[in-house]
């Protein structure tokens, strides 16, 4: 029995593509490897402050509710049965994911080692490379980001951005293995099957590194509660370590920033009870 692999990243991760993404018709590049930079502990970069974040990967259960692996320096891997060798395809949503280039022109390329070498790097908290499926951009955020130097000062590259990146893979035998292998020997390897629910032709993954004060928002909105909302002009900070992957690149680090009056729906879609907002930062983008 054949299924699709719905395979999300959320928050943190770099997606550096085999070669440049041109988005005129269909492309297909040989491969697709995520980055998962290492926040697990809140500190100061160039002067503001990274909040400490939760990497996590939670997948579908067969026969019982998701089941979620803490991450803490891990190599990931699919094992597919006869996997498909047809390249990943970039779909036309792709380009709604912040993209560096269009961010920083002269940003440069990503560091050599984090491809050859990512688990001596020191930066990474985990990674994942992929060879098969279709990449969509999903889940745009409902006010225009703006990359800007400062939360006042205008910038050029613009847009509402996808706040999520979905791998759908097909799988053509009935599993797929997920491994978790730790990047220091000593650690303990993890490895599941995967396989659809009953009557479901589809298994669920998420790999999120989102800050943990957005985990523990989604706790108190699901219980009715409330967060305080941020200023509304407040970059997302944590966008700066995207810029330590890179291989040379001294700045300026332009931010994206959430505009004013940018709601579509005559209201505004990011407020929630008590003034809560869906909106976190930790969008992935393309390097």
């Amino acid at each position: 029995m054949s299924f699709t692999l719905n395979l999300t990243f959320r928050g943190l991760c770099a997606l550096v593509p085999s070669e440049p993404l041109h988005f005129q018709g269909e492309q297909i590049i040989s491969g697709l490897t995520a980055l998962f930079p290492d926040a697990r502990q809140s500190r100061e970069v160039g002067g503001v402050s990274i909040c400490a974040h939760a990497p996590k990967i939670r997948f579908d259960r067969p026969n019982g509710p998701d089941e979620t692996w803490d991450l803490a320096g891990h190599h990931l891997e699919l094992v597919l049965d006869d996997a498909p060798s047809g390249g990943v395809q970039i779909r036309e949503s792709m380009e709604d994911v912040p993209h560096m280039a269009k961010a920083v022109p002269d940003a440069g390329k990503v560091r050599p080692d984090l491809l050859q070498q990512p688990a001596e790097s020191g930066l990474l908290v985990a990674h994942l490379a992929l060879i098969s499926g279709e990449a969509h951009g999903i889940e745009k955020s409902s006010k225009v980001l703006e990359f800007r130097l400062t939360p006042e000062t205008p910038g050029t590259y613009r847009g509402r951005f996808a706040c999520a990146v979905q791998i759908r893979i097909p799988v053509a035998g009935d599993q797929a293995v997920l491994r978790a292998t730790p990047y220091q020997p000593e650690g303990a390897k993890k490895e599941t099957e995967l396989r659809p629910k009953p009557g479901r032709s589809t298994v669920d993954v998420t790999i999120s590194n989102l800050c943990r004060d957005a985990e523990d928002a989604k706790g108190l909105q699901a219980e009715g509660m409330a967060m305080a909302a941020p200023h509304p002009l407040e970059p997302d900070h944590d966008y700066r370590l995207y810029y330590e992957l890179l291989e040379s690149f001294a700045g300026p680090f332009p931010l994206p920033t959430p505009t004013v009056g940018t709601d579509h729906q005559g209201g505004d879609p990011d407020l929630v009870q008590g003034g809560a907002t869906r909106h976190f930062g930790c969008v992935p983008t393309v390097l």
